[in-house]
């Protein structure tokens, strides 16, 4: 059972890179959020002082130095953390709220490589979740939580906003 596994798994993430040309990074953490329960943030305490310290780690090792107005910018969820994860050796940041009703978001940017235009709001199922990816100069974007299209495409529209502000 486990050899059949692994051979979906590397026969999905073939597919996710031949067809795109290069591996999929929401995929990946799409697949990653989906493993996130209510519970799995339910007990992360961070006071004001670490969270700013861990958008300001993130800011620094993305390139993006507005981070901390972006995540001020979503209204009705409570940020968490930030940390750092990696995507093909590239630092990619995930920023994890919580819903009033306990639920995981995540708000996850990478820099592209160059430079290219902004792209609008592009809403799918990923994982079973609803999320929200979109494109500005530098930085690739993916909103991913809950299966409310709602809350995901109104929180998206609230960060595309302050980037074009900042």
């Amino acid at each position: 059972a486990s050899a059949v596994i692994g051979v979906c798994v590397a026969s999905a993430a073939w597919f996710i890179a031949d067809t795109t040309g290069e591996p999929d990074w929401r995929a990946e953490v799409a697949t990653y959020q989906a493993l996130y329960s209510p519970q799995t943030i339910a007990n992360i305490a961070f006071d004001d002082a670490a969270v700013n310290a861990q958008i300001a780690d993130l800011a620094e090792r993305t390139g993006f130095d507005d981070l901390r107005q972006v995540t001020d910018s979503i209204d009705n969820m409570q940020l968490l953390r930030g940390q750092i994860l990696a995507f093909e050796g590239q630092p990619l940041a995930q920023i994890v709220f919580m819903t009033p009703d306990g639920a995981p978001v995540a708000l996850c940017m990478i820099e592209k490589p160059g430079s290219g235009e902004n792209q609008a709001i592009r809403m799918e199922n990923r994982s079973g979740l609803a999320s929200a990816s979109f494109e500005t100069a530098h930085h690739s974007w993916l909103l991913i939580g809950t299966q409310d299209d709602a809350l995901i495409a109104r929180t998206a529209q609230q960060v595309v906003d302050k980037l074009a502000s900042l």
